[in-house]
């Protein structure tokens, strides 16, 4: 028992220092995404051709150096990466709230209602989750046509159903509550009892999901614009460079290794941040409280 004890906290030590290192390469790369074309004074959509194909760290022919080289169209990579990740981070915010929303409203009712609904609403979804999220989301986005918000409901569409099965499954554990029961029986309205009784205490785990979810929505954004079906060719993504760099990886392997290392960079640091906070023991993560609010709730806690 001693040495358990002994080495547990060794074992998690390597741990620590997680949650820092991932919260470092999010701001890096949002800070980067917002700021970083504001601050640059050139402009990633310009094109010059006796600077296409150069090398990270070369220099234009208008005096700027080219951190991540340039593209077959002599464009900057590096603020083609910034853009493409500004525009990544503003849909994938976009998709994570309604998604989160239009799951949450769709899986509370199904739980609270129940009967004929509940089966309805839950066969639809054992529907849809048969097929995979990327397929639906191809079918969506090919019959729309790439735009950002035809991109945007093909997403939403594929993904709300996650959120919606643990509303429901939450929402069948907290109408059976005797604070529940008590508010029936005052004459509180099914509206006000959601929202006072039962969505309060769905915070934590929807927390947890979006957390989840969000690399999942960045990824399949991506890979949505790398089959050229995601976003128009005009609007800057990662997806979209990396598709066009596979044309180049034999001379100019930089045009997708950089996109694809900070679109890998910001998915890994996201699901660490995760891990940090929702599976490791509580001394090992300083200043996050994701499982303190995971704690089971009490028979009658209002």
């Amino acid at each position: 028992m001693t040495s358990t004890n002994q080495t547990t906290p060794t074992r998690w030590a390597r741990w620590r220092g997680l949650p820092h290192v991932s919260i470092g390469i999010l701001a890096v790369i949002v800070l980067g995404s917002v700021f970083g074309p504001i601050l640059m004074p050139e402009q990633s959509g310009s094109m010059s051709l006796p600077d296409r194909l150069l090398p990270p760290g070369s220099t234009t022919q208008s005096g700027a150096t080219a951190w991540f080289g340039t593209d077959a169209l002599g464009r900057d990579l590096l603020l083609q990466v910034m853009e493409g990740g500004r525009v990544s981070l503003i849909l994938t915010v976009i998709t994570i709230t309604l998604t989160l929303v239009i799951g949450t409203v769709i899986g509370v009712i199904s739980g609270y209602v129940g009967g004929f609904v509940d089966t309805v609403i839950m066969r639809f979804v054992d529907i849809q989750l048969a097929l995979p999220s990327i397929v639906l989301a191809i079918v969506v986005t090919g019959a729309l046509g790439p735009s950002p918000v035809n991109l945007v409901i093909a997403m939403v569409a594929a993904r709300w159903t996650a959120f919606a099965r643990l509303a429901r499954g939450s929402t069948l554990s907290l109408k059976k509550r005797e604070y529940v029961d008590a508010s029936r029986l005052l004459g509180k309205p099914w509206p006000h009892i959601i929202r006072v009784h039962i969505l309060p205490f769905l915070k934590a785990q929807l927390l947890v999901l979006t957390t989840l979810e969000f690399g999942s929505v960045v990824l399949q954004q991506a890979a949505l614009s790398f089959l050229g079906i995601g976003l128009p060719p005009e609007i800057p993504s990662w997806g979209a460079t990396i598709s066009v760099g596979q044309d180049h990886l034999d001379t100019a392997w930089w045009i997708s290794t950089f996109p694809g290392a900070v679109l890998a960079l910001l998915v890994v640091a996201v699901g660490f941040l995760t891990a940090s906070g929702e599976g490791l023991p509580a001394r090992s993560r300083r200043g996050f409280t994701f499982r303190k609010s995971l704690q089971p709730i009490k028979e009658g806690t209002p």
